[in-house]
């Protein structure tokens, strides 16, 4: 694109090039903006009638009416924290207080780490936010189980297939009367 680099034996080659350069491009039309698009032309008529008009109806017909406009597909539950942490302890028979205890034993810790990748990856929460609700572990606890729990699920079928199956409790949970008052 651009002419290779000359060298000049002499300042006045040099100036004498300058100015054959200059004298190029003072050869070259000006530039033009480009035009714009033809605006489009205007419809004749440039208002539409409004007609007013006043229905009284019942209650029923009322909603039904509201219901054609309103669909009625079942909204997603949002999932809680607590709900994965009851469908975890009770399969790993563990109780949800241990699993925000700050015991380290393997048949604590694997369940907790569990229970973090499926907060994690389920919700919306924060590492920092899903440590706070394991009994107030760091971030980077909660980074190395989901990471963990990640492999495992990747190298293991049958792992992967009790997760799947977690998952489908999960966002299938209805807690059962006797659980709804206790917390």
């Amino acid at each position: 694109m651009y002419p290779s680099p000359r060298e000049f034996s002499s300042a006045a080659e040099l100036r004498a090039d300058a100015k054959a350069v200059r004298a190029r491009f003072k050869t070259l039309p000006a530039w033009q903006p480009p035009t714009p698009p033809a605006p489009e032309p205007k419809p004749a008529c440039t208002h539409r009638p409004v007609l007013h008009a006043v229905f009284i109806i019942s209650d029923d017909a009322y909603t039904d009416l509201l219901r054609g406009w309103v669909s009625h597909a079942p909204q997603p539950r949002p999932i809680k924290v607590e709900d994965i942490q009851r469908i975890i302890a009770r399969y790993y028979d563990v109780s949800r207080l241990d699993l925000i205890s700050s015991r380290r034993t393997a048949n604590v810790s694997f369940p907790r780490q569990v229970a973090m990748y499926l907060v994690r990856t389920l919700t919306i929460r924060t590492f920092q936010e899903i440590g706070r609700l394991f009994g107030d572990r760091d971030h980077t606890t909660v980074l190395h189980a989901v990471r963990k729990i990640a492999r495992k699920r990747e190298t293991d079928t049958t792992f992967a297939a009790l997760m799947g199956e977690f998952v489908r409790q999960i966002e299938g949970w209805q807690a059962p009367a006797e659980e709804m008052g206790a917390t």
